[in-house]
C-alpha cells in the first residue's frame, strides 16, 4: 500500500513537470522558428533589390545600345535646333527607333523606346508608352541626369502602368556635345515578378498611388498592406534623407484566420514621389504544439 502511494505521487509529479514542460518548451521554440522566418523574409527583399538592381543594369545597357546606333546624334541635333519637332524630325527618329527593334530578339525588346532632343522634348516613340512630339520631359529626374552625360534608371509610374526605364545620353560624334537621350522601358508586370520570384521564397506585390499594381499573390492582402506603409509613412523616424521609408523589422498582418509576416521598402525615384513601394511576404508559421516542439529540440 504505501509503495503504492509513492508510485501514485511520484506519477503526479512527472505529469506536473511533463505539462509544465508541454506549456512552455513551445514558447522559445516558436521564437526560433518566427525569428528564423523574419531572417528569410529580410534577405529575400535583399534578393529583390539585387535582382532589381541587375535588370536595371541589363536595361541601361540596352538604352546605351540604341543611343549609339542609327544617326541619332543627327536627328537629335537638328531636332534640338528647331523651336517645334517637325513631323520630318518625328518620323525619321521613329523609323531609326523601328528599325532598330526589329533587329532585337522577342526577349530584349523594351515595351517602348523614346527619343528625346536635348531640351528634353519628345522626339519620337515606339510602343506602350503614350507622348506626343514636342512633350516636354524635361522635368523628369532621369532626363536631367542624362542630358548631362549620365546613364541613368529609375521608375515611371505613367498610364497607370509602372515600368522600369533607362535612359542614355546621345552624343554629337563630330563636337562631342550631348544633343538628346534615348530611353527604354519595360513595365513591371506579372512576368518580371514571377522571373524574380523564382530567385526568392516569398510573394511579391508593387504599389503606387496608394493602389497594388502588380502582385504574385492571390491573397486579399494588399490592401491592408496598403494601409500598414501609409500609417508607418507618417512616423518621422520611419524615413530617410530621401523622404523614402526605412523598415528593417517585418510587420504582423492578419488576413482571417491566416497571419503573414511583411516586409516593405520605398521606390526610389519618380515612383518614390508617387508613393511607390514593394513588399515582399509569407504567410506566418503556425504554431508549434508539443510534439513539433520536440522535433525542435536539440542537445
Amino acid at each position: 500500500m504505501y509503495l503504492s502511494k509513492i508510485y501514485l505521487f511520484l506519477t503526479a509529479v512527472l505529469g506536473a513537470v511533463m505539462l509544465v514542460i508541454g506549456l512552455t518548451m513551445p514558447q522559445p521554440a516558436q521564437r526560433r522558428v518566427l525569428a528564423s522566418e523574419d531572417s528569410r523574409l529580410r534577405q529575400a527583399r535583399s534578393s529583390v533589390e539585387m535582382l532589381l538592381r541587375e535588370n536595371a543594369r541589363d536595361w541601361m545597357d540596352s538604352a546605351a545600345s540604341f543611343a549609339r546606333s542609327s544617326n541619332f546624334d543627327r536627328i537629335l541635333d537638328e531636332a534640338s535646333r528647331s523651336e517645334e519637332i517637325s513631323s520630318e524630325s518625328n518620323a525619321t527618329a521613329r523609323d531609326a527607333l523601328n528599325g532598330i527593334m526589329r533587329q532585337l530578339d522577342e526577349g530584349q525588346k523594351p515595351d517602348f523606346v523614346l527619343a528625346v532632343d536635348g531640351s528634353g522634348r519628345a522626339v519620337a516613340a515606339v510602343g506602350s508608352l503614350v507622348t506626343q512630339r514636342g512633350d516636354d520631359l524635361g522635368g523628369y529626374f532621369l532626363l536631367r541626369d542624362t542630358l548631362r552625360g549620365y546613364l541613368r534608371d529609375d521608375l515611371w509610374f505613367e498610364d497607370n502602368k509602372l515600368y522600369r526605364v533607362a535612359g542614355a545620353p546621345v552624343i554629337d560624334r563630330v563636337r562631342g556635345n550631348y544633343v538628346g537621350t534615348i530611353v527604354v522601358g519595360n513595365e513591371v508586370d506579372r512576368d518580371l515578378l514571377d522571373a524574380i520570384g523564382k530567385n526568392v521564397s516569398a510573394s511579391l506585390a508593387f504599389f503606387t498611388n496608394g493602389a497594388p499594381v502588380t502582385t504574385t499573390s492571390s491573397a486579399a492582402i494588399t490592401k491592408d498592406i496598403q494601409s500598414a506603409f501609409d500609417g508607418l509613412a507618417q512616423e518621422p523616424d520611419k524615413k530617410n534623407s530621401e523622404g523614402g521609408l526605412i523598415m528593417d523589422e517585418p510587420l504582423t498582418i492578419a488576413l482571417g484566420a491566416t497571419s503573414y509576416r511583411v516586409v516593405v521598402r520605398s521606390l526610389p525615384g519618380e515612383a518614390g514621389l508617387a508613393r511607390g513601394f514593394f513588399a515582399v511576404f509569407a504567410e506566418r508559421p503556425a504554431g508549434l504544439g508539443f510534439s513539433e516542439t520536440l522535433k525542435e529540440v536539440t542537445k
